[in-house]
């Protein structure tokens, strides 16, 4: 994967966190547990950095 892919698919990560942090906030579970599901191979993903996954909602 190239160099630009590796930063778009970490930017839609960061987007995906702060998306699941702002359903847990609204206590919709079962949405953000759909989303955790959808997007968990790229959240679990080791080539992305850890200090990039920290929401701010």
């Amino acid at each position: 994967m190239s160099i630009e892919a590796d930063v778009i698919r970490a930017q839609v990560v960061i987007e995906v966190i702060r998306r699941i942090a702002v359903l847990d906030q609204m206590q919709r579970y079962e949405d953000s547990y759909a989303l955790t599901q959808e997007f968990r191979e790229w959240l679990l993903d080791p080539r992305i950095q850890p200090s990039s996954r920290q929401a701010k909602p």
